[in-house]
């Protein structure tokens, strides 16, 4: 898989821009304010529909802008194909595959993409909600059944929420039935999908680590780790936390209420980890997500970095390039300044801020 153009049009700070792709590995390189990371998040965007910088689209649009436009031409499977997304500030945004539109999840498993950003140290430091996101996104990528299934489970949870809400207990039954099916698919595929993580996280962390990190991922349900996983078991959850749901209005157990921790050994990282452990943590995640990717999609995605060089010491560079070129993987990254080694070849940009409005 290879990105070979991307263009924007009234995105972020670019009135108008296109951007090619040649060589196997492209720097975009420039002072603060450029536009390079807002050309990495167009690329992300049309590989999932969202950014991974803001929840609100408007935001992505020009300040003088009502709309904005996000075309990607690449190759997958050597077959040329087209994205194109277009973000309003009034309306939904739109979305399409060589000129058809499409849905988000005909989107999702198009285009690859393996982003790594500054605010990544949030998937360790931040809430299970990111962590959720995360797991689920590269779940849904490698499988659309996966997709699927987490789209019912949220209409059914949004229902039995509102049921809870007005009091109904009676009426659960058929909801109770429909969400434990959804539940116990999703938690196993999320608990296999970690099982193949951790296959490939722990050795990659020692690697970027000298052997002094060691990561590994655990599945945390919103209830004891000893109960079966069946529809059996959730349905007698669910009426054990009944009363409680009934007072809050919420449901209280379930794959929305799971979380995923970070380890170093038995270390917590995101209680004891320091924030250089935490940062090669992300790193091996998201290198390791390039193979799990491959794995399942038989394609190496696309790695968008931006601005890790600068957070690596010059040896760490030098590998983690060695790595992306072994691997043959497309790297488009974003740096301050020129490292002082770069694998050849290498397509070297440099912005300047007269690119954008």
């Amino acid at each position: 898989m290879k990105i070979a153009t991307v263009a924007v049009t009234d995105f972020r700070s670019y009135a108008e821009y296109s951007l090619t792709l040649a060589a196997p590995t492209t720097l975009l390189c420039g002072p603060n304010g450029c536009g390079k990371t807002n050309l990495l998040e167009a690329m992300y965007l049309a590989s999932v529909g969202k950014s991974p910088r803001t929840s609100h689209d408007r935001l992505m649009i020009r300040h003088s802008a009502e709309s904005a436009a996000v075309r990607v031409d690449f190759t997958r499977h050597e077959v040329a194909q087209k994205i194109q997304i277009n973000v309003y500030k009034n309306k939904r945004k739109e979305m399409w595959i060589n000129a058809t539109p499409v849905r988000q999840k005909e989107l999702v498993g198009t285009l690859h993409t393996v982003y790594f950003g500054p605010d990544d140290l949030q998937l360790i430091k931040g809430s299970p909600q990111g962590r959720r996101r995360f797991l689920d996104l590269s779940l849904a990528r490698a499988s659309s059944l996966y997709y699927d299934a987490l789209l019912r489970y949220n209409r059914i949870l949004a229902q039995r929420n509102q049921l809870l809400k007005a009091q109904r207990a009676a009426d659960l039954t058929p909801w109770d039935e429909q969400l434990a099916t959804q539940a116990v698919y999703i938690t196993r595929a999320r608990m296999q999908a970690l099982e193949e993580w951790n296959r490939l996280v722990g050795p990659t962390s020692q690697t970027w680590s000298a052997g002094d990190l060691n990561v590994h991922l655990e599945y945390s349900r919103s209830y004891t780790k000893d109960e079966e996983i069946s529809k059996a078991a959730y349905l007698h959850l669910y009426k054990e936390t009944l009363e409680r749901d009934l007072r809050s209005g919420f449901t209280s157990i379930g794959p929305h209420r799971a979380d995923v921790v970070f380890y170093h050994d038995d270390k917590n990282l995101a209680a004891y980890g320091s924030q250089g452990e935490q940062r090669l943590a992300i790193l091996a995640l998201k290198l390791s997500e390039t193979t799990y990717l491959k794995e399942h999609v038989g394609e190496l995605p696309v790695l968008l970095l931006d601005d890790v060089l600068s957070e690596l010491d010059e040896e760490r560079q030098q590998e983690l390039l060695r790595w992306t070129a072994d691997r043959q993987l497309q790297l488009i990254m974003t740096a301050a300044y020129r490292p002082n080694r770069l694998p050849e070849p290498v397509d070297i940009r440099c912005l300047e801020k007269s690119h954008g409005a």
